[in-house]
């Protein structure tokens, strides 16, 4: 919880700075525009045991000071302000800030709804995006690794058909269909690529034409 600190200075004590300093090293630090400190502590108990070592460490410098667990009244301004200047970055982050502004300023256990209402919906919009992106980027590489699939065996039935291509006396069109996984279209336009290419021709061999590599 917040404790704050209300100092009073004497022209007859030392410099504000150094009180600030002795403050600062305790946990306390100063609210802009006010003789005012502000620090967390756990529970009553505890701000008790920060005033002891404070009362020490202030002890000779002629100022007095004043402990509270609430913000003292003519503070209440200072620190709307400074409320409000954390929602700054709450504007980019596409949230209704001047809804929120309002409802801090005069009721705050609506402003804490409002807030985790609009935060929500932000993380839903963001995790829903954050979802799409996974969700395509799993089908992209599902899609990639299709086709590699389908590549590798692309390239497994052509280093077959070139292996059957190389028997001695070559080979027909019947073997190379039933061995090399094409289709009859597919083996067509190969062996017409192939031979339009000089890789490869055909002969007759009896009854059967047979094709050599070139």
């Amino acid at each position: 919880m917040k404790a704050y600190i209300r100092v009073i200075y004497s022209s007859e004590g030392r410099p504000p700075a150094d009180v600030t300093k002795i403050m600062r090293e305790e946990g306390f630090h100063k609210v802009k525009g006010q003789p005012l400190f502000e620090g967390e502590v756990f529970d009553e108990s505890e701000l008790d045991q920060k005033m002891a070592a404070l009362h020490s460490s202030l002890k000779g410098m002629e100022v007095r000071y004043i402990p509270s667990l609430s913000a003292p009244a003519d503070a209440e301004g200072v620190l709307q302000v400074r409320a409000s200047e954390g929602m700054k970055g709450w504007a980019e982050a596409g949230l209704n800030t001047e809804q929120l502004s309002a409802l801090l300023e005069t009721d705050p256990t609506k402003f804490k709804h409002e807030a985790n209402s609009q935060f929500k919906h932000k993380v839903e919009q963001l995790m829903a995006v954050r979802e799409k992106e996974i969700r395509e980027a799993e089908e992209k590489r599902a899609q990639e690794e299709r086709e590699r699939e389908i590549r590798e065996a692309e390239e497994r039935k052509l280093a077959n058909i070139t292996t059957m291509f190389g028997r001695e006396g070559g080979v027909t069109f019947h073997d190379l269909s039933e061995g090399s996984g094409l289709d009859p279209d597919e083996l067509g336009d190969l062996i017409k690529d192939m031979v339009d290419n000089g890789r490869l021709r055909a002969e007759q061999r009896g009854r059967n034409v047979v094709y050599v590599t070139g």
